[in-house]
């Protein structure tokens, strides 16, 4: 477990690693749990604090990102705010942390095809928020890049939707079928049919956010910063 867990603060080196890596930073409040356990199992069994260290150490590293996280989430707090007006609240908590799944309010989702990209539109659902424009999160899913769909994430859009932000999730090329820039193509022609159809989707086209996990953001972060994307 130490030898996994020293990838909550170092990068992996290889594909094989990187899948280890994968799974202790993105469970690691889970197996700081684990690790923890066995820590005192094996001071208890031994009589002796010593056998207990190295997983003791474990869990230490698995619980990095998740202070990480907490730490990092007062700005990105304040800087939702200035963007979305206040509708994020509170983003980070202890308790919700190993609470599972998300619970979520059920909301109809509008399937739409732009350009030949499905994409499943979540319409922002506070009063007033469609009236005066909604801002919009264009989600890109996961899987690295060669998997994943539009449905990954149907509990964060669903979540984000109900605090007056619409969300388009769509999908990309994928591949290795599809190579680079494909995925950048895709996501450009889903902003601009936005920006087309902002009026019937109740958002407003000058406040279009990207949001993507693992591959998702690194595609988009490679789109928004390599090229010109107008709102």
């Amino acid at each position: 477990m130490l030898a996994a867990a020293r990838f909550c603060v170092r990068p992996a080196r290889s594909y094989r690693a990187w899948w280890v890596a994968l799974f202790a930073t993105e469970l690691g409040h889970l197996w700081c749990l684990v690790a923890l356990g066995l820590a005192m199992l094996g001071a208890f069994a031994t009589q002796s604090v010593f056998a207990g260290i190295p997983a003791f150490a474990a869990t230490l590293l698995f619980a990095r990102p998740a202070f990480s996280a907490c730490r990092m989430s007062a700005a990105v707090e304040r800087r939702l705010s200035e963007v979305f007006g206040g509708a994020g609240g509170r983003l980070w908590s202890w308790r919700r942390l190993w609470r599972w799944p998300m619970r979520v309010e059920a909301m109809p989702v509008e399937s739409f095809a732009a350009e030949g990209r499905a994409v499943d539109f979540y319409r922002a659902r506070r009063e007033g928020a469609e009236k005066a424009g909604a801002p919009c999160v264009i989600l890109v899913h996961g899987g690295g890049w060669d998997g994943g769909d539009r449905t990954e994430l149907a509990g964060l859009n669903r979540w984000l939707a109900a605090r007056g932000v619409a969300v388009a999730a769509f999908d990309y090329r994928l591949a290795p079928a599809h190579p680079w820039p494909a995925q950048a193509e895709d996501l450009r022609v889903v902003v601009g049919w936005i920006r087309e159809n902002a009026a019937r989707l109740g958002v407003d086209p000058e406040r279009l956010t990207l949001v993507g996990r693992s591959a998702g953001a690194q595609i988009a972060v490679a789109t928004a910063y390599g090229e010109s994307l107008p709102g």
